[in-house]
């Protein structure tokens, strides 16, 4: 781990946290900054009532929609960089093995397309719903 020296600093990162913790059981946090290049991580709370574990670097956590807005902003950056084309077929940006499985309708697919949801995809594979182990947290696994 890396004290910070700039703008943020550890200690305001804990006190934030405690303050917000004490008002939440039950709840697990790792939190990570980045700033200059250097890089602070810390996991609070625990991430069982029986298991005094904190959580780290390395928890794994179901976060969900949020995974749109970290795609979204690495999509616009690659744009910004010159890197990608919104409004070129996928199929460039993709290996030829996985070209080959793929149906030509769904290879002339735009990343704009699939950025603002409008390329015809389902929402869901067709075996979605059978596959479901767990009817009460149907994406746990």
């Amino acid at each position: 781990m890396i004290t910070l020296a700039y703008k943020i600093s550890e200690s305001k990162i804990d006190r934030i946290t405690q303050d917000y913790l004490t008002k939440r059981e039950k709840l697990a946090l790792t939190i990570g900054v980045v700033e200059q290049g250097h890089h602070y991580i810390k996991g609070f709370g625990k991430l069982r009532d029986t298991v005094s574990a904190i959580p780290n670097a390395g928890k794994i956590y179901e976060i969900a929609s949020v995974t749109k807005l970290f795609t979204g902003t690495v999509l616009a950056k690659l744009v910004n960089d010159g890197t990608v084309d919104l409004h070129v077929p996928i199929r460039l940006y993709l290996p030829l093995e996985v070209i080959n499985q793929l149906n030509p309708a769904v290879q002339s697919i735009t990343l704009q397309q699939l950025a603002t949801h409008t390329s015809g995809l389902p929402r869901l594979p067709d075996i979605f719903l059978e596959e479901i182990q767990y009817p009460s947290n149907p994406y746990l696994d």
